[in-house]
């Protein structure tokens, strides 16, 4: 995962909206949940560790509100945040509505390729928080070789 973020993270700073050195980067929660935050808080301790620039990180919560939730997208982008990082993919598709010309990459998101590359120029990338099965099964197999059904749902 760590590989991705540097990827995604050098590609999209190449977009710089504004002339100081530090990055500014807005997070957005629909929701308060321990583990939206969580993901939210290792995407920062990571970024601060592959980027040894100033960062700047805003993050924003829009208590389960659509409209809050709008109004927040919209002042990130209106303030020219360098990066804007939703996290759900209901938050990822209103950024994806609302914002065109700033970086987005979205977290804990489903959004698939198709609609992405429908943006022109494409601004959307996501970070993918999931482990395909064959690596679950492996570790699996791994932690437990005397194992011989497994069900995986």
């Amino acid at each position: 995962m760590h590989l991705r973020i540097y990827y995604i993270f050098r590609r999209l700073f190449a977009y710089k909206s504004h002339k100081s050195n530090e990055l500014r980067i807005g997070i957005v929660l629909r929701l308060n949940i321990r583990r939206l935050m969580k993901l939210s808080l290792g995407f920062e301790a990571t970024l601060k560790t592959l980027y040894k620039k100033p960062l700047h990180f805003k993050v924003v919560n829009a208590e389960g509100d659509p409209t809050l939730l709008r109004a927040l997208l919209m002042q990130l982008r209106d303030e020219n945040y360098t990066l804007i990082v939703p996290v759900a993919t209901a938050t990822t598709e209103m950024a994806a509505s609302l914002i065109q010309h700033q970086p987005i990459i979205g977290l804990a998101a489903e959004y698939s390729a198709k609609p992405r590359q429908m943006h022109k120029p494409c601004n959307i990338d996501l970070v993918d928080d999931e482990l395909n099965k064959e690596q679950i099964i492996a570790f699996i197999h791994t932690a437990f070789p005397e194992l011989k059904n497994l069900t995986y749902l």
